[in-house]
Parts: structure tokens; C-alpha cells; sequence
């Protein structure tokens, strides 16, 4: 275990639960498959650096087994605590409208060049994502689907959406 000096780290999961007496954590990926979990070499918890030993489909999330995390009393003290890796190590998303949760959450959103707000958070769905907005007239739901959300600029940090008429 060492501390990862860069900040180029990305949010990849949540640690939810313990499973078993050796250590075995539960976890809830922020990402759609575990094809996208493969090239993570280490992951990064409170910026401390633990190689995955075993990573496997549970349920509706993970089981992973981390170095050094080998009784369920050190894996309890993990419950709740988000798991990073550096965003280099990551599959390159060379489709245009795929975009990592990471890089979306904390943009500013606008219809027709107002501000609505930020974008918090991001619900899955089984047919589509919804965003999340909050800003100063509370929250916005918008479904991500390209005939609400119009264009997204990543470097810019702005999103250009039209909001759902509702009845």
C-alpha cells in the first residue's frame, strides 16, 4: 500500500458491504459492465493504493478482494468509502455520446443559455439514465436521451439541454 501522489483519479465504485470472514468486500460499480473494471490494476481508497486480488460479479454489484484487507474487522472499516483509480488506465470511450459518470457529475446545465444548475447525480434506469440538476428552483429530472439532452462539452464542463414537458 502507498499514496498516490497524482489527482487524476476517477470514482469507479462504492463500497457497500462485507461478505464472509476473509476480508471480501461488497461493492457497487459506477460503471455498466465488469469489461470496464478489467484494466483497473489498483484501486485507490482514501488515496492509499490496494492491488485487486479477486474481482467477480455479485448479485446487483461486485466482490473484490483487496491486499492486505484479510478478516472482516479490517473490511468493516471500508463499508461506505468510494473507490478510485487513475482515469489513464481506463478504456479509451472513442463513441461519440459515452461519457464516464465522473465527467458529467459537477457540470453546469443550461436550456437556451439559462442555468438550471448543476448535475448531482445520475439514476439508473432500465431504459435509460436520468440526470439529476439541482439548482437554485430546486430539482430537475432529465432523461438522458438525445432528444432532451443536446450537447455536451466535456472540456468546458456544459451541458445544453431542453426540459420534458410535463402535464
Amino acid at each position: 500500500m502507498n499514496k498516490y501522489k497524482n489527482n487524476n483519479l476517477i470514482k469507479v465504485g462504492k463500497i457497500v458491504g462485507i461478505h464472509g470472514i476473509n476480508g471480501n468486500l461488497k461493492f457497487f460499480s459506477y460503471f455498466e459492465s465488469k469489461e470496464s473494471l478489467n484494466a483497473v490494476e489498483s484501486f485507490f481508497i482514501n488515496k492509499i493504493k490496494y492491488k485487486p486480488l479477486m474481482l467477480k460479479e455479485y448479485r446487483r454489484g461486485f466482490l473484490l478482494k483487496l491486499e492486505g484487507i484479510d478478516n472482516r474487522d479490517l473490511a468493516e472499516e471500508f463499508v461506505g468509502k468510494e473507490l478510485f483509480t487513475p482515469k489513464d488506465v481506463l478504456p479509451n470511450l472513442n463513441q461519440e455520446d459515452i461519457y464516464y459518470w465522473n465527467d458529467l457529475i459537477g457540470i453546469s446545465v443550461f436550456e437556451k443559455n439559462n442555468l438550471l444548475g448543476k448535475l448531482v447525480s445520475i439514476i439508473e434506469t432500465g431504459a435509460n439514465d436520468v440526470y439529476v440538476i439541482k439548482g437554485e428552483d430546486g430539482e430537475i429530472l432529465i432523461p438522458a436521451v438525445n432528444s432532451f439532452v443536446l450537447n455536451i462539452d466535456i472540456k468546458k464542463k456544459r451541458m445544453e439541454v431542453k426540459q420534458p414537458e410535463y402535464f
